[in-house]
């Protein structure tokens, strides 16, 4: 399970720049002042860049709800061994079982192989 984006949090970025480990991040009362959202400011700052799939690659776009709550290895195998719809329900009810108050939200996307006419 790589992580391709960042949070913007206050801790993330403590933990970007060396201020904080992860372990110390995941224990902190400041993760959850975020550095960015929409309808905070009239300008919206948005991350752009380009990822190439291969075929069978799965993406799972989630809040920290969810990511909180669940070790990436638990995630590792509920994306390897269910559909996007089911890997998706499975992990929102697995983080609210484990006593996530947050919103949990998650969405998986599997990458298919292109057709060649």
């Amino acid at each position: 399970l790589n992580q391709i984006t960042n949070d913007h949090s206050l801790v993330a970025e403590q933990v970007a720049m060396g201020a904080m480990t992860h372990d110390e991040a995941r224990g902190s009362h400041h993760k959850n002042i975020i550095t960015r959202a929409l309808g905070h400011r009239e300008r919206v700052d948005v991350d752009i860049f380009e990822l190439t799939l291969l075929p069978d690659d799965r993406l799972l776009f989630s809040t920290d709800g969810l990511h909180d709550h669940l070790e990436d290895d638990e995630m590792t195998t509920i994306l390897l061994t269910m559909s996007p719809e089911d890997a998706a329900k499975e992990m929102v009810d697995r983080a609210i079982r484990a006593g996530s108050t947050d919103n949990v939200t998650a969405l998986c996307v599997w990458a298919a192989p292109v057709s060649v006419l």
